[in-house]
């Protein structure tokens, strides 16, 4: 297997994570976390990956432990090396592994369904930050507040025409 196809990470203290998948590995990925990774040419994992930062973290104990083990590392104090730029360089580290460990004549269909994946998730980043910056939220909001300060106004007035 070439070196290219091998995921290599680092955490927040500096320490390189190495991700060589076998069977066996991915059987116990499964097991343990419910993402298949001997299968990832299917899609459903690496959207599993990709939406779920809790199911990340989870894989890459799995994939690290007998690592951590060896550097007397726990799951608590690995989770506690992760942040949002370890985990997105950890999912990177994934997907090279998943190529390597991919058969040849899938290797270019897992790489383009990461590809294409990754496109789609630029435009919902892109689509998402639009909607935000657009006035949609602002009106809907202001529309919940006129909702919410009229009942709050016929509440009162309720109260004082009952007489209490």
């Amino acid at each position: 297997m070439s070196e290219e196809l091998i995921g290599r990470f680092k955490d927040k203290t500096g320490c390189e994570w190495i991700i060589d998948l076998d069977v066996a590995t991915c059987r116990e990925v499964l097991k343990l976390t419910g993402i298949d990774l001997a299968n990832f040419h299917d899609g459903k994992s690496l959207q599993a990956l990709w939406s779920n930062d809790e199911k990340l973290v989870d894989v890459l104990w799995v994939l690290v432990k007998e690592q951590a083990e060896k550097l007397d590392v726990d799951d608590v104090a690995c989770a506690k090396r992760l942040n949002g730029d370890v985990l997105a360089s950890g999912l990177e580290a994934i997907q090279q592994a998943i190529l390597g460990f991919t058969r040849p004549d899938r290797r270019e269909l897992v790489r383009q369904i990461m590809n294409k994946a990754a496109k789609l998730t630029e435009k919902m980043v892109a689509a998402a930050a639009a909607n935000i910056e657009s006035d949609k939220i602002d009106q809907q909001a202001d529309k919940a507040i006129a909702r919410m300060t009229s009942q709050m106004d016929a509440a009162i007035a309720k109260q004082f025409a009952s007489g209490s």
